[in-house]
């Protein structure tokens, strides 16, 4: 079961206000700081694929709504969807059982999106495939690749990803 929760309407870089569905059922609390962001939009679903298309529907539809371009879109929803898939397969202990939080935010210059999970943490990547076999570890590339920031954090409870792409003037 997926839940979304909207703290505050999303204003667009064209200055249309959008409402987005307000549904909280899990405990999972926002992120958001110091640092001028707010989240706009935070959804939580199962630590399971089947849910990936939920994810990267959601994150389609807030790129739409900050009028951002076709492929600034599908750049975002890849690497989001990306960051989802790896929490769910390293940072999901628990399985199915556990569940991963994104948060959406924007300060009107930047676009915010935290995937959070509850796993064992990740080490900074390398440029290189990070594999042995060369056959896995392109995500953590194609998420800075298609982002302007990728930053992994540890926390007390897992590993937080936080990918940020600058908003068209």
């Amino acid at each position: 079961m997926a839940s979304v929760r909207h703290s505050k309407q999303v204003v667009p870089a064209a200055g249309r206000r959008c409402a987005v569905r307000r549904d909280w059922e899990s405990g999972a609390q926002a992120v958001g700081g110091d640092d001028g962001f707010r989240p706009d939009v935070i959804l939580t679903v199962k630590s399971d694929p089947r849910y990936l298309s939920l994810v990267r529907g959601v994150t389609q539809d807030i790129a739409a709504k900050l009028s951002l371009g076709r492929d600034a879109a599908y750049a975002i929803k890849l690497a989001v969807g990306e960051a989802c898939a790896n929490a769910m397969e390293h940072g999901s202990p628990a399985g199915n059982a556990d569940r991963i939080g994104i948060t959406f935010a924007s300060d009107g210059r930047n676009l915010r999106v935290e995937v959070s999970d509850g796993g064992p943490g990740v080490a900074a990547p390398t440029r290189k495939r990070t594999s042995p076999s060369g056959r896995r570890g392109y995500g953590m590339m194609l998420m800075r690749s298609l982002m302007d920031k990728v930053d992994f954090l540890p926390t007390a409870r897992g590993t937080r990803v936080v990918l940020v792409k600058r908003l068209p003037c």
